[in-house]
């Protein structure tokens, strides 16, 4: 079995929690959610690793419900402790400059946070987190369900 470091694993439980995203609506259904996991290899324009059509919250009368139109979320996922390298500040950076919503992260928590403070996801409380599963070599990440 391949060993993988921490940023693999933020990285599959933030694919798991935007893939539960997509079945409750907030990132875009039709067909399916718009994501892109760049891969460039040292060629072409540096980029980060989530690219995604994402719906807000919106909140009337109490009630929360999702806004009709998408707003281009970019998400840069690091091992904990580590920062987006310069090309990938300028990408974010660019991203923001351009009308879209960016951020890192450098733990699911931080995710989550991130995603609740710009208006994706409603505030993460202990019951929305399944407890932490085990991953290879010790390894851990929690999920949204």
């Amino acid at each position: 079995m391949p060993h993988h470091g921490p940023e693999y694993y933020l990285k599959e439980a933030i694919k798991e929690n935007l893939a539960t995203l997509h079945r409750s609506g907030a990132v875009m259904e039709l067909p399916k959610p718009y994501t892109f996991m760049p891969v460039p290899y040292g060629y072409g324009k540096k980029t980060v690793d989530f690219l995604v059509a994402a719906r807000k919250l919106v909140t009337i009368n109490g009630v929360e419900y999702r806004a009709k139109d998408a707003t281009f979320l970019a998400i840069e996922a690091k091992a904990p402790g580590k920062k987006p390298t310069k090309p990938q500040e300028t990408c974010l950076r660019e991203i923001e400059e351009a009308g879209g919503t960016a951020f890192w992260c450098d733990s699911f928590a931080g995710y989550l946070m991130n995603m609740h403070v710009l208006g994706f996801i409603p505030l993460p409380r202990g019951p929305q987190l399944a407890p932490e599963r085990t991953m290879p070599k010790g390894k851990s990440a929690m999920i949204v369900e």
